[in-house]
């Protein structure tokens, strides 16, 4: 970790000229923060940041020749202690998850203001994951998912297909007779299926299955 002292080296690898040139005189014009390049695409930045070893790389993801991700994964086989802030104008899921999974301290829309980029820079560099405010919401939501899925697959597949009924309306006679077991039994399963999914009633498991599907 960097201390409050120490200049920090920054690369910029932004395909659009003026986002590129904007970002980078405002990080020059700060004290602390010396931004040595801006590199208009992933082959200039491999070719260029091994010998600068910047502390970050803000990385534009929609380069017009490597993807940022691949360009970002290329670089840290390099320099594996480089900070990496991924920078986009777009909030795509596949990429968004893709560039977390590869190594990525943060991620900011192009929307952010330049203070935020400054104090997203600080922010990894003390340990954190600075991230935009939609992105950070994205990242809850899928692991939201991930325990609800987590939650169905502890059902048999059995009970699985009972709420696949109780989703569709079914009544537990209804279910009893498609399955052609006791409407007893049905509820033996009902209640051993609500305290699997941690929900109360018919309602929040057929939302829960719903969502799964």
């Amino acid at each position: 970790m960097k201390s409050q002292k120490d200049i920090i080296i920054v690369s910029i690898v932004e395909d659009t000229i003026e986002i590129g040139s904007a970002l980078k005189s405002t990080l020059d014009a700060h004290e602390l923060i010396c931004c040595d390049h801006h590199y208009p695409d992933a082959t200039l930045a491999l070719q260029g940041i091994p010998s600068c070893k910047p502390d970050v790389v803000i990385m534009d993801i929609g380069l017009p020749d490597i993807s940022g991700v691949e360009c970002m994964k290329r670089l840290l086989n390099i320099l594996p202690d480089t900070i990496f802030i991924m920078f986009t104008v777009f909030d795509d899921d596949g990429q968004l998850f893709e560039a977390l999974k590869c190594g990525a301290n943060g991620y900011l829309l192009k929307e952010a203001s330049h203070q935020e980029v400054i104090s997203a820079i600080y922010e990894a560099l003390e340990g954190g994951g600075p991230m935009s405010p939609q992105i950070a919401k994205k990242v809850i939501q899928s692991f939201n998912r991930i325990k609800e899925y987590d939650k169905l697959e502890s059902l048999t597949d059995h009970q699985k297909n009972i709420l696949s009924h109780i989703a569709d309306g079914l009544l537990n006679k209804e279910i009893a007779d498609k399955f052609g077991i006791k409407e007893g039994t049905v509820k033996v399963q009902i209640r051993t299926i609500y305290q699997k999914l941690q929900v109360n009633n018919r309602v929040e498991a057929s939302m829960l299955y719903r969502k799964s599907e």
